[in-house]
């Protein structure tokens, strides 16, 4: 599962690397992040506009964290599955703070 999630950090830092308006919208912005997939479990950093240090294991004090299942997931990185949809049959739930998951929602 983290070859696709790490596809879809490399993806989102080409997006902001090219989009000036999206970089400037999040700069100055660090969160951490976790993805609970059930038996797996991943996290990130999202920094000034650019996601890094992916890895196995979860923050103990993140400021996102993202619940779903790997199929719900590599179905969001590949645009096979809409966000709502996922998040309406409650396949994909984050929690945080309303300003954090609107960061977020710029990673799908």
């Amino acid at each position: 599962m983290i070859a696709p999630l790490q596809d879809m950090v490399e993806r989102f830092n080409h997006k902001t690397s090219k989009d000036e308006k999206l970089k400037e919208e999040l700069m100055g912005i660090e969160k951490r992040i976790n993805l609970d997939l059930g038996e797996e479990h991943f996290c990130f950093i999202l920094n000034n506009g650019e996601a890094h240090s992916l890895q196995k294991g979860m923050f103990s004090e993140p400021d996102v964290t993202i619940t779903s299942d790997p199929v719900t997931l590599t179905g969001l990185i590949e645009k096979t599955i809409r966000p709502m949809r996922a998040y309406a049959q409650k396949k994909f739930q984050v929690k945080g703070k309303l300003e954090d998951l609107l960061h977020l929602r710029k990673l799908f």
